[in-house]
């Protein structure tokens, strides 16, 4: 049995990282964990061996059908790993194309297996790597998001990835020349899905940057951020001791709420402890709460801290409820004029900026709309249609923009057309 306390740490040569196969998601956990299993005896031992059970639970395999297991581990024999399409300094530009593993066998529920001589100096070599969490592996569902998971990790001290150029980005990530051609399909099938997947289930937090030439994306890079950076230091504190009502606040969040040691984290940095314990009091007092109908506590309380829930009021409690009717509708009314006031900003900002930079945007938003109807009617009337200058518009706020800031915050609009209806 795998203890879930210890520490399992894969220090994996760069090479090895920033190469390139077909592997699919078993392979590449398999081959990590084998790596794992190994590497302390890489240079002194020909042969090594581990448990069925234990690479099961590495893995996050929940099977006690082998077949697939044996078919993956016949697949690294036939793997051909392409080494070093990064070449970190000149003197380590060698080209190197070998076999994962040279051999491998199962008896009496162990796994023995064997690398070649070349691999093993290959794959050892401790003073460049990545630090890659083995149970973090366990995680993904997807090949892609485990390969960027590695590709990324080594980086994460750097804050960034160096850039890419697009074709040497996509054999990293095992995408062939003739699959997913067109970027829009490659961002939405390959990128997307492993950053989503990363984000999630590591420490991790990547952010695509894009450089263009003319229209065509040219390179790629990612801006990383480490999850346990944004405040460790208050959560360790709070840890150190037992009689802290922070430290109750954290087991609380942990043990009943059932959050991840990543999601206490996040929660703990972005909101105070006393907003935190509003909400929980809010929840607990609740009657869905109360009657066992919230099924997935953490979620709700992420809701509940995003929305700003509130103690819920009666009718009879609120002498103005008329007035509040009254205010309600004006706020509707006030979420149109607001998209109105706003779109009409953007499009006078957008045509403000140089032809280059419009160039960019509109690439940008052809993506957004990812075909479909709105696709259609941008290609006939641009922005002159009214339904596109919308969708634009909500484009364009998706994400900062240094050519575009709104003149007024949709909370403060909202205030001002209720004072000037008082």
């Amino acid at each position: 049995m795998v203890d879930n306390n210890k520490v399992f740490e894969l220090k994996k040569h760069v090479n090895a990282i920033h190469s390139s196969s077909a592997m699919g998601l078993m392979h590449r956990k398999i081959a990590n964990v084998l790596l794992y299993n190994a590497y302390d005896n890489l240079l002194t031992k020909e042969a090594h061996s581990i448990s069925v059970q234990k690479l099961c639970e590495l893995t996050g395999y929940c099977s006690n059908d082998y077949k697939t297991l044996k078919s993956a581990l016949k697949a690294l024999i036939c793997t051909v790993v392409e080494w070093n399409i990064i070449s970190e300094k000149k003197e380590d530009d060698i080209w190197v194309a070998s076999s994962m593993i040279t051999e491998v066998s199962i008896a009496h529920s162990v796994c023995s297996y064997s690398y070649s001589p070349r691999m093993r100096q290959l794959f050892y070599r401790p003073d460049i790597y990545g630090r890659i969490d083995i149970k973090t592996l366990a995680k993904f569902k997807s090949s892609y998001g485990l390969t960027l998971y590695e590709n990324c990790i080594r980086y994460q001290n750097l804050k960034s990835t160096p850039w890419l150029k697009l074709e040497i980005f996509r054999k990293l990530m095992g995408v062939g020349d003739t699959v997913y051609s067109i970027f829009r399909d490659f961002k939405r099938r390959v990128l997307d899905k492993a950053i989503e997947e990363v984000n999630q289930h590591t420490v991790l937090s990547l952010t695509p940057e894009f450089r263009r030439q003319g229209r065509r994306v040219e390179s790629i890079r990612f801006i990383i951020s480490n999850v346990n950076d944004i405040s460790t230091s208050k959560v360790i504190a709070c840890q150190s001791s037992e009689n802290n009502s922070e430290y109750d606040l954290l087991r609380k969040l942990k043990e009943d709420y059932g959050l991840s040691d990543k999601h206490i984290i996040e929660t703990m940095s972005l909101y105070d402890r006393e907003y935190i314990l509003e909400k929980i009091s809010i929840i607990e007092t609740s009657q869905s709460f109360l009657k066992g109908e919230i099924k997935n506590l953490a979620k709700y309380l992420h809701k509940a801290l995003v929305d700003d829930f509130q103690p819920v009021k009666s009718s009879k409690a609120v002498p103005i409820a008329k007035k509040y009717k009254q205010s309600s509708a004006i706020v509707d009314k006030s979420k149109g004029d607001y998209s109105k006031l706003i779109m009409t900003e953007v499009i006078i900002a957008y045509q403000q900026i140089g032809e280059e930079k419009q160039e960019a945007i509109n690439d940008e938003f052809k993506e957004y709309l990812d075909g479909g109807l709105y696709s259609e009617a941008y290609k006939k009337n641009g922005l002159s249609n009214p339904l596109v200058a919308d969708q634009f518009s909500i484009f364009v706020r998706s994400k900062p923009r240094d050519w575009y800031t709104p003149s007024v915050s949709y909370a403060d609009f909202c205030k001002q057309a209720l004072e000037e209806s008082a």
